[in-house]
């Protein structure tokens, strides 16, 4: 039998005393861990050959058989390997008597086994971070201005026509794409400001104050064929809610040629709208109020105006006007303008027109049965068109309107010096040299081209006031400062409508030129005035008696 070298610590006598002999295997190795017999599995018969001699009395130290155990770990600190050779039973003799050097190993490892701690759970992953907090509800919209009824017990009642806070939604009237930014939408019309070297046209296809650049197809398919002005209406119902707001959608419903389709949309500074008209031309417009981006009719539940504004002539040859300006409305329960005889229903109204500002030397009125004609009677130019309301309208103290333009009383009172001193300027109308002739102290107005009719009042050998004499004060922003009241004032018709409706008409006339080449534009806008207020705190009962 073949003999395995064992470790040192297992060498000694299996009888007392001082022996070399091996221990017994279990005392060997039952301490340790992982042991097994050195060797191979002997016999039958050599296994009870041990036997026998295991219970004779020993002999001497040098003829002792060598038992010994090895250790399947090399070191006692080394984790226990109980492995199914060593440790699973077996049928034969040689395995059962090895079981007992490895039962406390196999029990100790596992004991190990069973009760070795468990890892560490995994960290629990991070809460979530908070729900960001829910956001604010919407802001309700602003109240009214407070200008519209100072009396906080008030509220408005009516509709607000306001240009000045609208947006062009659609600037293709007739479907003539206009507007001073065209952008895409104008790529192929090129707008002039004179037609006097174009020549004479038969169709006009894309205004006749424009050339076109690419055979007149300059509108977007689909574009609808109307001039539309976004949230342009605010309408109180005199209860303090929030308005209803509405467009204003202008369509021509007889045949419509432009003479410069980029006038269309807004007049310079935004408080005005304008349409463009070529000379010796009548059209019929519709004037529609629509609920927003819809196409919905909205229908007015309280009275209210609209107002047409500078309504003249061209030049004027040998007395007789050129492209003279007419209207024609229907629908309406009265009209009025400046004068002894105005009729404005609301009082927030008739405070600023003035009975001394006479109309009927500029203006050609006839009213019947609802139904009203205007004709233009003085030679007006560009620079005569009003930008603001306070250039129409007297006694405009208000904020909204800036207190710009004066009283009723001013309208007839000669220029001052500075003024005077002003309209000395040839180069003021641009055309050098033709208004030197009547330039000085107290002269209202100056020679202008393009007529031959000069309105000029010269009060420096009056005294007092003279009827009309009046100018713009230094205020004035709008290049009008020191020109006459008169050229602007008296050229404005408003109509007064009935509740109950959603649309009106409108026909424009622009008489003929001379030479066939030009056109009018037509301005158009509410009264600029705030809406009437109602409510209010009850009037104390009288005391009693």
């Amino acid at each position: 039998m073949r003999t395995a070298t064992t470790p040192a610590a297992c060498t000694r006598p299996l009888t007392s005393g001082p022996s070399t002999a091996p221990r017994s295997p279990r005392e060997c190795c039952a301490p340790r861990l992982g042991c097994r017999r050195s060797g191979s599995p002997p016999s039958t018969s050599a296994s009870r050959s041990r036997s026998r001699a295991s219970r004779s009395p020993p002999s001497t130290p040098a003829t002792a058989p060598a038992r010994s155990c090895s250790c399947s770990s090399t070191s006692p600190l080394a984790t226990p390997r109980c492995t199914p050779e060593i440790c699973a039973p077996r049928r034969t003799s040689a395995r059962r008597s090895a079981q007992p050097c490895c039962a406390a190993a196999c029990s100790a490892s596992a004991t190990a086994a069973t009760t070795r701690p468990l890892p560490p759970p995994p960290p629990s992953p991070p809460p979530p971070p908070p729900s960001p907090p829910p956001p604010p509800p919407p802001s309700p919209p602003p109240p009214p201005p407070r200008e519209f009824c100072p009396d906080p017990s008030e509220h408005p009642q009516g509709m607000y026509l306001d240009f000045s806070g609208s947006t062009e939604v659609v600037n293709n009237l007739g479907g003539y794409p206009g507007g001073e930014d065209l952008g895409p939408r104008g790529a192929g019309v090129d707008c002039i400001s004179g037609a006097a070297n174009l020549p004479l046209q038969s169709d006009c296809p894309c205004g006749c104050g424009c050339r076109c650049t690419n055979g007149g197809e300059v509108a977007p398919l689909n574009t609808p064929e109307e001039l539309r002005y976004g949230n342009v209406g605010r309408i109180y119902d005199g209860t303090g809610k929030d308005p209803v707001v509405v467009d204003l959608v202008v369509t021509n419903i007889t045949k419509y040629t432009p003479w410069s389709a980029r006038s269309n949309g807004f007049h310079e500074g935004g408080t005005f709208a304008q349409i463009s008209l070529f000379q010796d031309t009548t059209t019929t417009f519709r004037y529609a109020f629509k609920h927003t981006n819809t196409d919905t009719d909205a229908t007015l539940e309280h009275p209210f105006e609209f107002c047409l504004f500078d309504l003249d002539t061209g030049p004027h040859y040998n007395n007789q006007p050129t492209m003279q300006e007419t209207l024609l409305a229907c629908g309406m329960e009265s009209y009025f303008t400046h004068g002894p005889t105005t009729s404005a229903k609301r009082s927030n109204v008739r405070k600023h027109m003035c009975a001394n500002i006479g109309t009927r030397e500029y203006m050609d009125i006839v009213y019947v049965d609802g139904c009203v004609r205007a004709t233009g009677l003085k030679e007006g130019r560009g620079s005569d068109n009003p930008q603001e309301f306070y250039e129409v309208m007297m006694n405009t103290v208000e904020p909204h309107y800036n207190g710009l333009s004066g009283t009723c009383a001013d309208y007839d009172q000669c220029p001052a010096a500075p003024f005077g001193s002003m309209l000395c300027d040839s180069d003021r109308d641009g055309d050098p040299g033709t208004d030197g002739l009547n330039c000085g102290y107290g002269i209202s107005g100056y020679g202008r081209p393009p007529g031959q009719v000069d309105d000029i009042i010269d009060c420096r050998q009056r005294t007092g006031t003279v009827g009309g004499a009046g100018v713009y004060p230094a205020t004035n922003t709008h290049n009008k400062a020191g020109s006459p009241f008169r050229w602007t004032m008296p050229k404005f018709i408003c109509m007064d409508y009935p509740a109950g409706k959603s649309s009106f008409e409108v026909t424009y006339t622009v008489g003929r030129d001379r030479n066939g080449k030009f056109g009018r534009n037509f301005l158009f806008a509410g009264v600029g005035v705030p809406p009437t207020c109602v409510g209010g705190s009850p009037s104390p009962p009288p005391p009693s008696p």
